[in-house]
């Protein structure tokens, strides 16, 4: 049987602490996307703004509001527009990594049948490592 959220071993601090690492930086990635819609939308004051982007729950509609607005201010500037292309697509490929780290689960096993064996980590959905745990002969 699994033991969710093995905090007793060096290597489960390590990962927890790497998971952590990556949401903090994830969060400053949405921090700057932030002030940029706020920029954007020309605010004089950057709260409005800013309260504006954290209003909408989704990341992927928030990029994609950003999207648009840096859009509109770039529209006649073609490499500035092709550079936030490549930010875009950048952070919509990137955001399905973080949202595993967000929501995934951590999960340590011994391999069936072994004692003392350094234990397995999986970083995934519950769902996953739950079949992952179930499927014999793994």
């Amino acid at each position: 049987m699994a033991d969710i959220h093995p905090f007793h071993t060096d290597e489960a601090k390590q990962l927890f602490e790497a998971i952590g690492r990556a949401l903090s930086a994830w969060n400053y990635i949405e921090r700057e996307l932030a002030i940029l819609f706020s920029s954007c939308i020309h605010f004089d004051e950057k709260f409005p703004g800013v309260r504006a982007y954290w209003a909408v729950h989704s990341f992927e509609v928030r990029l994609d509001m950003v999207g648009e607005v840096v859009i509109y201010q770039l529209f006649e500037q073609e490499s500035l527009l092709a550079e936030w292309n490549s930010i875009y697509n950048r952070l919509s490929r990137r955001a399905k990594q973080r949202n595993k780290l967000a929501h995934g689960s951590v999960f340590n096993r011994h391999p069936r049948g072994a004692s003392g064996t350094k234990p397995h980590f999986f970083l995934s959905p519950f769902d996953d490592a739950v079949r992952a745990l179930s499927v014999p002969g793994t």
